[in-house]
């Protein structure tokens, strides 16, 4: 209690306080900006192409399904399939099961590579003979 008034704080101190109760809440504010803008910044990704309903060992990838996702590049593997080979793995017979949704892998091909529409062979396709 301050000894010249009955209140438990002179107005200076009281000045203090919510001073640093406002600078408190300013970097409070500041750190949850902070944080929600690195939550949803734009990363870069890149299209992968993905299955849009289960796909049983030896049937040939169709069109009807596969589609794409975009996977952040930092998640992106050699393995996945670029979704600018679409053409290159039409026809491609698996040689595991995929699951409605999953990333299609190289790995997951059977077979020869694909051959590309100007007749030479996709370089990234893994597990087939040259």
């Amino acid at each position: 209690m301050n000894r010249r008034t009955s209140e438990p704080f002179g107005r200076e101190q009281e000045a203090r306080v919510g001073m640093a109760a406002w600078l408190g809440l300013a970097c409070a504010l500041g750190i949850a900006v902070g944080a929600l803008q690195h939550a949803f910044a734009r990363e870069p990704s890149r299209p992968v192409l993905v299955t849009t309903r289960d796909v049983e060992r030896g049937q040939p990838l169709t069109r009807a399904a596969l589609d794409y996702r975009d996977v952040p590049e930092r998640y992106l593997e050699e393995r996945h399939v670029p979704a600018e080979e679409l053409e290159n793995v039409l026809d491609a017979k698996l040689a595991v099961a995929l699951r409605s949704g999953a990333a299609v892998l190289w790995s997951d091909l059977e077979g020869t590579r694909p051959t590309r529409l100007d007749g030479s062979t996709s370089p990234r396709l893994r597990g087939g003979a040259p």
